[in-house]
Order: C-alpha cells, then sequence, then structure tokens
C-alpha cells in the first residue's frame, strides 16, 4: 500500500512539474537583461511610398522616393538599386547630383547605406544645404549605373 502511494505522489509531482514547464513556455518571463533594454529606435522611413519613382534601364532598377523634402531642411531620399546582371561598385555620393528649379547645385550627398558591390545596394542620400524658401521642385540625377549615363528623377515640394 506504502509503494503505490509512493508510485501516485511520484506520477502527481512528475505531472505537476510537466504542466508547469509548458505555462512556462508558453508565458515566458523576461529576463532583468531583456525587461531593461530598451526598443530599438526606428529607423528613418520614406514619408509617403506613392512618391517613389523608378527606372529600370539597362538591367538595373533603380528606385528614388523622397524621405525628407521641404523648404528649410537638408533634401533625404532613400535609394534602393536591384540588378542581377553586374556588380554595383561606385560611390553613390560621387554618382549623385540635386539641383533645384531656382538654379541651386547642390554638392556631393552624404550616402548612409550599402557600401560598393554586390547586385542590390540601399540606403539614404542628404543633400546640403538645406532647401531654400520659393523652391517648387528639385531634380536628382544619378550617373553611370549600368550603361545609363543619367537617370533623372524630378520631385515637387
Amino acid at each position: 500500500m506504502n509503494g503505490t502511494k509512493v508510485v501516485w505522489g511520484l506520477t502527481a509531482i512528475i505531472v505537476a512539474l510537466g504542466i508547469w514547464s509548458i505555462f512556462l513556455v508558453v508565458h515566458p518571463t523576461p529576463s532583468p537583461t531583456q525587461a531593461a533594454t530598451p526598443a530599438p529606435a526606428p529607423q528613418a522611413q520614406p514619408a509617403d511610398q506613392s512618391k517613389t519613382q523608378t527606372n529600370e534601364e539597362g538591367n538595373v532598377s533603380v528606385a528614388v522616393t523622397p524621405v525628407d523634402l521641404v523648404v528649410g531642411k537638408p533634401a533625404k531620399f532613400s535609394v534602393a538599386i536591384n540588378n542581377h546582371m553586374i556588380s554595383l561598385d561606385f560611390d553613390m555620393s560621387a554618382i549623385s547630383r540635386m539641383s533645384d528649379d531656382k538654379g541651386t547645385e547642390y554638392g556631393a550627398p552624404q550616402w548612409d547605406g550599402a557600401a560598393p558591390g554586390g547586385h542590390h545596394r540601399s540606403g539614404t542620400l542628404t543633400f546640403s544645404p538645406s532647401i531654400t524658401a520659393g523652391v517648387s521642385k528639385v531634380t536628382v540625377v544619378l550617373k553611370g549605373i549600368g550603361s545609363i549615363p543619367e537617370r533623372i528623377f524630378m520631385f515637387s515640394l
């Protein structure tokens, strides 16, 4: 009789531990380091994907989307380049230019994105100085991607 009680007692303990284990898997408790870790800062996203312009000449797709295009701030564009034919071995700052409808030529932009090489690149071009009052349109030119001398993208503010 005592042996049967021991077996039933051990069985009850094993079943209880199994149920507890399943509960912990379904409802995990974050560790102190997980709880204290702040969420990563959101990445800058294009404000309006509907303004994306795409050029697909020469077996290379180039998509440019305005991220920040307002008077008083540097112009920012999200750029995505994709292909399966050539390696994208160029300096984005060196091949990119912007001008506005008032005749201002902006210097080489800052490129924050993938390094030269590969078949897929994306990042953000930031042109300085800030866009001045009275500007209503800007033109972004990307030179020499693939066999295409210039890819031209025009945006209204």
